[in-house]
């Protein structure tokens, strides 16, 4: 019986852990399987509960949903309850970002969004501008949500 545990034991530490392979997003967004060659919209991914963004019945808050190639510029229409605005985003190729409205959230990401960050809105009234800056080429993701 020891043998057979030896044996058995032995059996266990040649063992190839099991790793998803490449490309693979973490499990809570199985639904479908992304490769690096992708671009992942963050948008359905934060009502996906399990997922590493979601946020539940506060997607229904978004105020930014778009993608684009390059450093860009989009117009948020500012209503009385907003003090913040929370970004998602996801790049292809792997890239830095910065996301501006005054003050900024700045980072790395990937193809698909897995955090985010929480920009003040300015004062003032009306509209105001996001400027997002990534390398020239590389195409992006960017959702903004009301931040609570």
């Amino acid at each position: 019986m020891a043998l057979a545990l030896v044996f058995s034991l032995a059996g266990c530490l040649n063992a190839t852990p099991s790793i998803p392979p490449t490309g693979t997003p973490p499990e809570s967004t199985q639904s479908a399987t992304y490769g690096p060659d992708d671009l992942v919209d963050p948008l359905p991914q934060l009502t996906e509960q399990g997922s590493p963004i979601y946020v539940g019945d506060h997607a229904g808050d978004v105020v930014l949903h778009e993608t684009a190639t390059g450093p860009s510029e989009f117009t948020i229409e500012r209503t009385d309850a907003m003090v913040g605005v929370q970004f998602y985003i996801a790049c292809n190729p792997i890239s830095d970002f910065r996301i501006e409205i005054g003050t900024f959230y700045a980072g790395s990401c990937v193809y698909v969004a897995t955090g985010s960050g929480t920009i003040p809105v300015p004062d003032g009234d009306g509209s105001f501008t996001v400027s997002v800056d990534v390398p020239d080429g590389t195409s992006f993701w960017l959702v903004g949500v009301v931040a609570r």
